[in-house]
């Protein structure tokens, strides 16, 4: 687990959502580099001979990390699933349990997590001023921190 002051785990939260699409790509990678390699695992008792039965412990064994390029920079990324497990949280959150008055966050949502758009972009197209902008992000990466909390990538101390 990650110990990390209430600012950076905010930040490490938001560079995480930013990077959803790319750590989903690099996990759906692995998995399918993962095949069956004709070799059965285990020795002694915990020897299995089914190749299913490999191929299935293999699939549903959490990735320990994946590792993902941005702007030529390898970067690797711990408990990837996880982090995917956040991102759609927070996407069905926003999407599902908000008011039509909150339209502007699930907006925000769209334009800076999915197609990384900047504050100006996003404050000219949805019309809002700078001020509402942070405060509706707020929202979301304060119900991302809970979420994090909750499932163990981030620990108060």
């Amino acid at each position: 687990m990650s110990e990390l002051i209430c600012y950076e785990a905010l930040k490490l939260i938001e560079k995480r959502l930013s990077q959803y699409e790319l750590i989903k790509k690099a996990v759906a990678d692995c998995r399918a580099d993962h095949n069956y390699n004709g070799k059965s695992g285990g020795k002694g008792k915990a020897f299995i001979s089914d190749p299913t039965a490999n191929e299935a412990v293999s699939n549903i064994t959490p990735l320990n990390s994946v590792v993902i390029e941005i702007d030529n920079k390898i970067i690797k990324i711990k408990k990837p699933e996880k982090w995917l497990e956040l991102a759609r949280a927070v996407f069905e959150h926003f999407a599902k349990h908000c008011s039509c008055s909150s339209k502007s966050i699930k907006m925000i949502l769209y334009y800076k997590f999915i197609r990384h758009k900047n504050y100006n972009f996003i404050c000219t197209k949805l019309e809002i001023s700078k001020n509402k902008y942070y405060k509706e992000l707020d929202k979301i990466l304060w119900f991302s921190l809970s979420y994090a909390c909750q499932i163990g990538l981030i620990k108060v101390r």
